[in-house]
């Protein structure tokens, strides 16, 4: 496992079900901590050291405020945790636009503003977050293999490759257990059993 002790690592969503026990391990391996939430109550009973922020992640500059508070208290960001989402049921013709509006803020928007903190010089790491990998179609994990192996992959309509320089990430994978992961992809997985506390 990469050394982190004394590495900056901000934690988006850190007192949900995954990004506290997350925060959590990096903790116990000597990280310093930037605790990310909504709620500043839970965020005081949260229990794990570091600099906690209670921010709206939706708003535009909240980005720019949770890295300044890492940068403040650590000199630096050398990874980011984004363990924060929102869910919808039902099609998206049914779902209320502030929700969708909500969706796509929260879920996408939010992870890309802080994009521009790989950029700077202290950073030495990246970290995926892939959800709930049990809901995907049944061939997407072991078509993950081959992604992960070479490190590129393409996308339907996009000419060309993409593809992924420098160090691999970290990658994060979570599974409510609704359906089995083939033996080849677990084979290739440190598994994590988190118990809903």
């Amino acid at each position: 496992m990469t050394d982190l002790r004394g590495r900056s690592v901000i934690v988006v969503g850190a007192t949900g079900g995954l990004g506290r026990p997350v925060a959590a391990l990096l903790a116990a391996e000597g990280a310093r901590l930037t605790l990310v939430a909504r709620s500043e109550e839970r965020l005081a009973t949260l229990g794990i050291p570091g600099v906690t922020m209670a921010v709206d992640i939706r708003k535009a500059a909240s980005a720019a405020r949770i890295v300044e508070a890492a940068q403040d208290a650590y000199g630096g960001v050398d990874g980011v945790v984004f363990a924060a989402g929102i869910v919808a049921f039902g099609s998206i013709a049914d779902t209320p636009d502030d929700v969708v509006i909500d969706l796509f803020t929260t879920n996408t928007l939010a992870p890309l503003r802080l994009q521009p903190v790989p950029q700077q010089q202290s950073y030495r790491g990246r970290v995926l977050l892939i959800d709930e990998i049990d809901k995907a179609e049944a061939d997407v994990p072991n078509s993950l293999l081959e992604v992960l192996g070479s490190g590129s992959f393409t996308v339907q309509g996009i000419t060309g490759e993409i593809r992924s320089d420098g160090q691999p990430p970290l990658i994060v994978i979570t599974t409510n257990g609704e359906r089995a992961l083939p033996p080849a992809f677990l084979r290739r997985c440190v598994v994590l059993d988190l118990k809903v506390p």
